[in-house]
């Protein structure tokens, strides 16, 4: 997990990559993703690069 990253209550994360900065929303499910610098993240997502925007 990336500096300055936050994870949100309850949410649940397997093999995903976080950079810096992120902000992972409380319930959010994210399996298999890559999530760049800066990215805000709420909802299921599966095998995704996410980033910001």
């Amino acid at each position: 997990m990336g500096k300055g990253s936050r994870i949100g209550h309850d949410a649940s994360l397997k093999d995903t990559v976080i950079w810096n900065d992120v902000v992972i929303e409380q319930g959010s499910q994210i399996e298999g993703c890559i999530v760049a610098d800066g990215a805000r993240v709420t909802g299921e997502h599966r095998e995704e690069a996410l980033i910001p925007g």
